[in-house]
């Protein structure tokens, strides 16, 4: 009984949530603060990832009524009922970065790029490194380190990296291939190839043949030579070697830590 009490208070607070949406976008924001106040009380029983979100609603409500600080204590509400709120983190480097407070700025910012990573498989560098509100920073050293993702400059290896950092092995692969052309760090493109291919093998042999259509392969050995192809090809390029993809692995690796 108390589960299916609990779920129509979720299925109740998610409609609320949609009448919410459409009173801000109405910009009838009495009426968006009274269903998000309510809502907030209504959700006091239930996870804090939900209370975090309803909260995170009144923030929204008070930044475009123009109450930006107003709109900070709410996301500081927010993130006391889910600490590892990402998008509220996010927000709260934003606000803070308007207001030209760094440290808070690059606190929260460093919360989002974490809690992003680990909670919604989220990447908040490369739209930071891009937001005019953090214009003033650029410059700034701790800004720049949070930021860097160790991608390369080029755009073609720059989209080889970019599927390997989500986890698309085989996109990384068929992406370089195809634009190899237009590479200019071929001992880059195969270290990431090689790597690629483990990451497939590894995952074959750990599920079988499940996986073999996502790759679009039609045995495990196929990726086996695959991955030899590639280890071969870099063994050739000893004389070209360079750090790129060593230093991306270690800088991705480090976001995990």
């Amino acid at each position: 009984m108390e589960h299916e009490e609990q779920s129509a208070i979720n299925d109740r607070i998610e409609a609320m949530g949609y009448k919410i949406d459409e009173a801000i976008s109405a910009e009838d924001y009495a009426t968006a603060r009274s269903l998000t106040e309510e809502t907030i009380h209504l959700s006091a029983p239930c996870p804090g990832w939900l209370r975090g979100r309803i909260i995170r609603k009144m923030a929204t409500i008070e930044l475009d009524s123009g109450n930006i600080l107003l709109s900070i204590e709410y996301l500081r509400k927010a993130i006391q009922a889910f600490p590892k709120y990402p998008d509220a983190w996010y927000q709260m480097a934003l606000l803070n970065a308007k207001l030209e407070n760094k440290q808070e700025a690059l606190q929260a910012l460093a919360n989002a790029i974490e809690f992003g990573q680990s909670q919604a498989l989220v990447d908040y560098r490369r739209p930071a490194s891009k937001e005019a509100d953090f214009a003033a920073f650029k410059s700034d050293p701790e800004f720049q380190a949070l930021v860097d993702t160790g991608l390369p400059e080029n755009p073609a290896l720059n989209r080889v990296f970019e599927y390997l950092a989500m986890s698309e092995p085989m996109k990384a692969i068929k992406s370089g291939k195809k634009n190899l052309n237009e590479i200019d760090d071929l001992y880059a493109a195969y270290s990431a190839f090689e790597y690629a291919a483990e990451m497939i093998v590894r995952d074959l042999e750990e599920h079988g043949r499940y996986n073999l259509r996502e790759y679009g392969l039609k045995s495990i050995s196929e990726a086996s030579e695959m991955l030899n192809e590639f280890k071969n090809e870099l063994a050739n390029r000893t004389g070209e070697k360079t750090e790129t993809f060593t230093k991306f692995i270690a800088k991705r690796d480090s976001r995990k830590k």
